[in-house]
């Protein structure tokens, strides 16, 4: 629907039945979202110049199921990921670094729900070289659908 707004112009509004149709699309969209629960959570971010990074994960109420870690370093050498703050346990993985051109990528993949965090608790990226970049992929649902993460 056209309004003339004198020298302003014309202006086109949406109708009734036009504003209802397009709101009722993005509505579905984030219905079926919710019903269905999961996200697919992709964080990357930068190394900060050492060779050991903590980062957080899931906020307070939701639950991670972590897919794939992967980094870039400075260097050939391993990639461990601990859970927690630090490297004070065993490594829930170990990996060798492969050079790729000029650089050296380390990842580690999980399927089902062998690596689950949830309610803000951290995950310890090391190696003994520079890391330069991270990438970590999952899995994300309110902790009260974790069954929907398998």
């Amino acid at each position: 629907m056209k309004q003339t707004l004198g020298p302003l112009g014309q202006v086109d509004f949406l109708t009734d039945p036009e504003l209802k149709a397009t709101l009722g699309h993005h509505f579905d969209r984030v219905i079926r979202d919710w019903y269905r629960g999961i996200d697919y959570m992709g964080v990357a971010g930068q190394g900060n110049g050492t060779g050991q990074i903590t980062l957080p994960l899931a906020d307070s109420g939701l639950t991670w199921n972590i897919k794939l870690i992967g980094v870039q370093l400075a260097a050939a050498g391993n990639l461990s990921v601990y859970p927690g703050d630090g490297i004070n346990v065993a490594p829930i993985g170990v990996t060798a670094a492969v050079a790729n051109g000029a650089n050296f990528d380390a990842y580690l993949t999980w399927s089902g729900d062998q690596i689950v965090f949830k309610d803000q608790r951290n995950i310890t990226l090391f190696s003994s070289v520079t890391i330069l970049n991270y990438r970590i992929m999952a899995k994300q649902v309110p902790t009260e659908m974790q069954g929907k993460l398998g």
